[in-house]
């Protein structure tokens, strides 16, 4: 493992913003520079250090981003950019585990662990590898299993769980936390990955270049339902440049907030949507390629496929003598072609960050937007970093929901008890992002009078009380 230091550039591009919220942080941080002819000669600027068509983008909770190439050489390093001390550390392609050494394969994805840890999608190999996020050892690795069409993981009752797809025969498969699959499930045909809600109630596949994806709703212990869930019926499906929504769906993320952000690479109708999946694919954030537009700035944070750069120079979006990468690719503030996003934000700095690995920018890129829009109605989170609110209705019978909020990401429980302090359901118990939620409490099965609920969120709690009444 090595340390490489970073060089920092002032852009000189304009801010770019994402739907008037992420803003541009003015350089890529792992991988190809920008380069113009005054700069062309410096490698430094142009490959730093050398990462390119990155689908892996994970950051642990220690502030750290994850991400690494698909393909060989370079690419079978992990690239770690230290936001603390801005550097970027690599972990070897050659690791142990249990006295064996293996070799780092092609990736497409990671996620990270209820405990904070990363897990990668070991393509090659063929293993489910989980390194630590502190020290970069192996501390887990699955038996083999195919991982070519990426991985994911989710906490659901208190357990770790993770999802591994197969690209060919389109299976997903699900294991549990000792490495036992125990479900198969079908997914979208060519998927090049998976994403879900981090309690791994719904779970998102795409198909390659589809205007559907596949959708699984459930839970370990009851199984899964599958649905098709198709572009046009959100509205977000676009026939030809200039229609609001995008041509295909190439890749899925979950992002801040559970929302799953669905990504096309399409050469007439590229763009982003963020919806969330537990409220009917509302669209919270999207940009999409349109043909009304004249400058780099109003482009956003739209994205290209390899010949979209042809295209926007033929009808003067860009001047390919000024705005090309070593590898003839657009500006790096640019996103060409988005695999996954990742999210850090620890309730303490007034920066919310979204990074985002971009195949075909050869980059890890970093977009920011203050806190107090990072997560809706934040503001009455108190000192513990959450909020316990009160119960609706209250009194009940037999139903009440319970909202509460997160300043950060951690591990949740919410349990229930009687007035005797014995514990009579436990609503939540997983690693959660930071963000607004609510669960349902079902007492049909329980007699009148009060109860407590009780939620623990890192070292500090909270208790309020409800009445049934029947």
């Amino acid at each position: 493992m090595k340390k490489v230091l970073v060089v920092l550039l002032i852009a000189s591009a304009a801010v770019m913003a994402f739907a008037g919220q992420y803003q541009w942080a003015g350089t890529p941080l792992i991988g190809n520079k920008i380069a113009t002819e005054e700069t062309m000669a410096d490698s430094t600027l142009v490959n730093a250090p050398g990462l390119m068509n990155p689908y892996m983008c994970v950051v642990t909770p220690n502030h750290k981003a994850w991400t690494t190439g698909y393909g060989s050489g370079n690419n079978r390093v992990i690239y770690v950019w230290d936001a603390v001390f801005e550097v970027v550390d690599t972990v070897d392609r050659n690791y142990t585990w249990q006295d064996s050494v293996y070799l780092m394969g092609s990736t497409r994805f990671g996620q990270v662990t209820g405990e904070g840890n990363l897990v990668y999608g070991n393509w090659g190999p063929e293993f489910m590898t989980v390194f630590d996020k502190d020290d970069y050892s192996v501390v887990d690795q699955s038996p083999w299993c195919n991982t070519s069409g990426g991985v994911e993981a989710f906490v659901y009752n208190g357990e770790q769980y993770y999802l591994t797809a197969t690209i060919l025969a389109s299976d997903i498969l699900l294991w549990d936390s000792e490495w036992n699959v125990i479900d198969t499930l079908k997914g979208g045909l060519g998927g090049r990955n998976i994403a879900s809600t981090s309690d791994g109630s719904i779970i998102v596949s795409p198909g390659l270049g589809s205007t559907y994806f596949i959708e699984y709703a459930g839970s370990p212990d009851d199984g899964y339902v599958r649905d098709t869930v198709f572009l046009a019926d959100l509205g977000i499906l676009a026939v030809d440049v200039g229609d609001v929504g995008i041509g295909n769906l190439m890749y899925v993320s979950r992002g801040p907030n559970d929302y799953i952000w669905l990504m096309s690479r399409d050469h007439k109708c590229d763009g982003v949507f963020v919806v969330d999946p537990k409220n009917d694919y509302e669209v919270k954030l999207s940009t999409y390629t349109d043909s009304s537009i004249t400058s780099v700035e109003d482009f956003s944070l739209g994205m290209a496929v390899d010949n979209q750069w042809l295209i926007w120079r033929n009808t003067g979006v860009i001047d390919s003598s000024d705005y090309l990468t070593s590898g003839l690719y657009q500006t790096p503030q640019q996103l060409r072609a988005p695999c996954q996003v990742s999210y850090y934000y620890d309730g303490t700095t007034a920066t919310e960050y979204l990074y985002l690995g971009d195949y075909y920018g050869y980059t890890l890129k970093l977009w920011t937007r203050e806190a107090d829009v990072a997560v809706e109605d934040v503001a009455v989170i108190n000192a513990n970093g959450f909020e316990l609110n009160k119960a609706y209705p209250n009194p009940f019978n037999p139903t009440t929901t319970i909202p509460y909020v997160l300043s950060s990401n951690g591990n949740v429980t919410i349990d229930v008890y009687d007035v005797a302090g014995k514990k009579v359901q436990t609503l939540v118990n997983e690693y959660k992002f930071a963000g607004n939620y609510e669960v349902t409490f079902n007492a049909g099965n329980l007699a009148s009078g009060n109860y407590y609920v009780k939620m623990s969120f890192g070292d500090n709690s909270d208790t309020q009380k409800i009445s049934l009444l029947k």
